[in-house]
């Protein structure tokens, strides 16, 4: 039932359509009573492919892990992570592993220079992870991330390397309409402000390929705080579903040499602004204080 890999398709959900969720439909007719509660499960829920293991899956199914195993065996995978691992190498080589690597980057870049890639397909992509983003503020999690960014004592925001611009636009802008928001990268040798015992504290890590080991063990000391933990990653950090339900996983790879935040960022942007319609009249007053120090500081230019 496995579908054959034809032109390259410009985003991972494409690519789960084309090589699984298709097979299944035109192949669901055959599958015995077990099968069709898999294959439902995966027509349903198709990023779970991605983001859960064969327990979780059978868990939420009601079935063995060895079932889903053996299912994913007749579809002509071996296993989850070989679907991972399959979507990966037709999203950016068959060495995906090496290639993400910051040194193997440029032979990824020349091969689909020649290849005559398009910047058309980076667009496409750039514009199929923006429109995932704008699809998270309909999702259960959005209401319960609002609420924690917007009601908790204490806000704190961790980005490291190339997240660490994310991390620094979100607690930007969320300070200028919430108080207590900090930012926690630990780049003084340790995440101390997790420590911290307010009432209800709220946590935003960020980060994506190569994924930071720091950020990971600040995920599960936050955890074990009982800190509302929520994540914003790529697409394939499944570690992240390990530590909290309220996880945001983007697409980052548009073809080009670097990966792009853009979507990343327009997440970030979307739940300041709800938290904004949830602080509600509080919003204004909060800014009139900035505004206040802003002039005692007397560091902007004139307004035109």
């Amino acid at each position: 039932m496995r579908a054959k890999t034809g032109q390259a398709v410009g985003s991972q959900r494409e690519l789960l359509q084309a090589k699984v969720l298709q097979p299944l439909k035109d192949g669901y007719d055959s599958l015995t009573k077990t099968e069709k509660k898999i294959a439902s499960y995966f027509l349903s829920r198709p990023e779970c492919l991605v983001l859960e293991t064969a327990a979780t899956i059978a868990g939420n199914v009601g079935v063995s892990p060895m079932t889903v195993g053996r299912f994913l065996r007749k579809l002509g995978f071996d296993g989850v992570s070989d679907v991972r691992h399959s979507l990966k190498a037709d999203l950016y080589g068959p060495e995906v592993g090496r290639l993400w690597s910051i040194d193997r980057r440029y032979q990824a870049f020349t091969k689909r220079e020649a290849a005559h890639f398009s910047l058309q397909d980076s667009l496409d992509a750039e514009l199929a992870a923006i429109r995932k983003a704008y699809e998270f503020t309909t999702a259960p999690i959005w209401a319960k991330a609002v609420d924690s960014f917007a009601h908790a004592d204490r806000v704190y925001v961790s980005g490291l390397h190339m997240a660490r611009g994310l991390a620094l636009e979100f607690v930007s802008r969320l300070e200028y309409i919430r108080p207590g928001v900090h930012l926690a990268d630990g780049q003084n040798g340790h995440y101390a402000e997790l420590f911290d015992e307010a009432p209800r504290v709220a946590v935003m890590l960020i980060d994506f390929y190569r994924y930071d080991k720091g950020t990971q063990r600040a995920a599960e000391l936050a955890r074990r705080r009982g800190h509302d933990v929520h994540i914003l990653v790529d697409s394939y950090a499944v570690w992240a579903h390990k530590i909290t339900d309220s996880v945001f996983n983007l697409p980052t790879s548009t073809g080009l040499y670097w990966h792009s935040n853009a979507a990343m960022s327009v997440l970030l942007n979307l739940l300041v602004n709800d938290v904004i319609r949830e602080r509600g009249k509080a919003v204004p007053k909060r800014i009139d204080k900035v505004l206040q120090a802003q002039r005692a500081f007397d560091q902007f230019a004139e307004e035109l």
